[in-house]
């Protein structure tokens, strides 16, 4: 086609011209004309305090005052009498109505609650949103009850669910706070009628029970037999039934009830093949430490584009999180947070699960348990490039990355937010580990200590300078912490009382690749072991291994089953799980598992890097020679 020339005719054509600063300066020239008075045509009065404004940003931010002013109301003077609405709430609304911005004490919850209320009946969804998912944040043991009857009476859905499902989870000391005496008798019924209740024994149940009744004996002792007939008596043995018996609130009639309740009625299980309601147990007497191996395929034709090479690598895999039990070997499924594998994941001590993803759709993630579901949370300040690991330490979660601008940023849970703190450098070597409340970067060349309480980072007399080439990957364990090199050659101890690396063994198990686990429960040192059964084959095995720090060697436990099996790369964490809550194993092909491991390491000697066997504790026993 000939081009045209400037002087030739060309067919006009409509072209949209886009002012990216458009809306930031027209909101600042309207918080400058609030701040200075000019052009406002309305006064609001709540309690007897004014508010002078303008109507169409109060229209424009609140559905209430669209509707008010659209049926004709002429006035420039609008008194609001409304219980619910006080002058400090109306304050904190408009000034998010001008600024987009909103300002919260984080410890002042009864006036959180308040300004959610009143942005509830305003419908401000923003600021009612956001003041409930910082009472959510907020939650304690000593709050959640308060916290769950303010989300009742006033309808707040998300924060009553999340609410009751932290009192299920926390229910033995949560049930111990004046505040749980406060539940109405239909809102303790329903509590203890559920499965959620993360107990170790029915007994607790009943303390529980019988601590509400006796708060106010005269009128609770009429619902004895409704919380009779919630107790799953099945699940105590006898001797916690006669205590029960014996108990001053148990009448002669409650104890025909009880009676009844002793034998399970097994001819009420119908069709579903389950126990009946009554023997049913709680989640926490199911509750137990699994492993969490992200990137298992879960179903047949993904297991065969990973043999067949038609899959690059396990993040893109669109397959389940798998839970896997060391104890009893059974495989679950769990909710996957995204199609990849996560940037960086971890698990708290409470049990907590987090995790990143930077790849296309950017999303900080929490699991919730009970509603077997991830939950978006706050975004960092600033999306890493390359994030490193997230460390839970002191109550908090540390994003490491490689960005200069922001290598170190902080997550505080109680108030959902991201912090800038003190960077440090890291090269490529460099792992990062909590021990005992604080954090450490260790790296070829020194170990450096994070001190919360001045925010900085200091570096330490040990170093890893001669002793490991490289580190793979570090963890915590014991009082010390553990390293291990990428070529598998040894794996180092520190020991922070004696600011001291030194050799914990020089064995190995055989594998290309060794990640190690931390079981919380068990303060005990695990490794998930890779080998690729053949040396052209991105699918390997895995094998589990337990580390006995008294005889300094890596004893095999088992081995994983091959359907959890996928490239020499992945990402596993233990964390406290209810099976319960999980997807059932059938979600994975039943493949063929590996031939049974015999490898179970060996012993090796107690090196001591300086010469010096300055822990006792670390050397082999007496008796392992014997």
């Amino acid at each position: 086609m000939a081009a045209v020339g400037a002087d030739e005719f060309v067919e006009a054509q409509a072209v949209t011209y886009s002012n990216p600063k458009h809306f930031s300066g027209f909101f600042a020239v309207l918080k400058n004309l609030q701040a200075d008075g000019g052009f406002q045509d309305v006064t609001l009065e709540v309690c007897g305090r004014l508010f002078p404004s303008h109507r169409l940003v109060l229209a424009g931010v609140s559905p209430y005052f669209r509707t008010l002013f659209s049926v004709g109301l002429q006035d420039d003077h609008v008194s609001v009498q409304e219980p619910c609405l006080d002058p400090n709430s109306i304050q904190s609304i408009l000034q998010y109505a001008y600024s987009g911005e909103l300002q919260l004490a984080t410890d002042e919850l009864e006036d959180i609650q308040r300004l959610a209320v009143a942005a509830k009946f305003l419908q401000v969804d923003f600021v009612c949103e956001t003041c409930a998912a910082l009472l959510e944040a907020q939650l304690d043991t000593g709050n959640v009850v308060q916290t769950f009857l303010f989300a009742v009476s006033n309808d707040i859905e998300k924060l009553r669910v999340s609410s009751k499902a932290f009192i299920c989870r926390y229910f033995p000391r949560v049930s111990m706070t004046e505040g749980f005496k406060d539940l109405s008798p239909d809102q303790f019924l329903d509590l203890i009628s559920g499965d959620e209740l993360d107990v170790k024994s029915e007994t607790m149940v009943w303390e529980a029970a019988a601590s509400w009744v006796q708060s106010d004996e005269s009128a609770r002792s009429a619902h004895l037999p409704e919380i009779l007939q919630k107790i799953r008596f099945p699940l105590l043995t006898q001797a916690d039934i006669e205590i029960i018996k014996s108990h001053k609130l148990i009448s002669e009639p409650l104890m025909a009830q009880i009676a009844t309740h002793i034998q399970p009625n097994y001819e009420s299980e119908g069709d579903s093949g389950g126990p009946p309601e009554g023997s049913r147990k709680r989640y926490g007497m199911t509750a137990e430490e699994m492993l969490l191996i992200f990137g298992a395929c879960h179903t047949d034709s993904a297991w065969e584009d990973l043999r067949a090479g038609r899959l690059a690598s396990a993040e893109e895999l669109d397959g389940t999180l798998a839970c896997y039990s060391p104890l009893t070997r059974e495989v679950y499924s769990m909710s996957k947070p995204g199609d990849t594998c996560p940037a960086a994941v971890v698990a708290t001590p409470s049990g907590d699960i987090y995790a990143i993803y930077t790849t296309s759709a950017p999303r900080f993630l929490q699991y919730d348990h009970f509603g077997s579901c991830w939950v978006e949370r706050a975004a960092p300040l600033m999306w890493p490039r390359h994030p490193r690991e997230l460390i839970c330490s002191h109550g908090c979660l540390y994003l490491f990355s490689d960005d200069d601008n922001t290598p170190v940023q902080q997550y505080q849970p109680k108030v959902n937010q991201w912090f800038k703190v003190a960077s440090v450098s890291l090269d490529d070597d460099t792992v990062c580990v909590s021990l005992s409340d604080r954090l450490y970067a260790i790296g070829p060349e020194r170990t450096m200590r994070y001190d919360h309480n001045i925010d900085s980072w200091e570096s330490l007399n040990a170093s890893l300078r001669g002793k490991l080439d490289g580190i793979a990957n570090a963890v915590s364990c014991g009082g010390r912490i553990f390293c291990i090199d990428y070529d598998l050659t040894k794996m180092m101890s520190y020991n922070p009382a004696r600011d001291k690396w030194k050799t914990a063994t020089s064995e190995l198990p055989d594998c290309s690749y060794f990640h190690l686990v931390v079981s919380e429960s068990r303060d005990e040192l695990f490794g998930l072991a890779s080998r690729p059964p053949d040396p052209d084959q991105p699918l390997v095995n895995k094998f589990l291994y337990r580390y006995n720090q008294g005889a300094h060697r890596w004893e095999h436990l088992l081995d994983i089953p091959n359907r959890l099996s996928v490239f020499d790369t992945y990402c596993c964490l233990a964390a406290r799980m209810y099976p319960p809550a999980l997807g059932g194993g059938d979600d994975f092909p039943d493949l063929e598992e590996s031939e049974e491991d015999s490898d179970g390491g060996s012993h090796d000697d107690d090196e001591d890097d300086d010469g010096d066997d300055d822990d006792q504790n670390e050397g082999p026993s007496e008796t392992d020679g014997q």
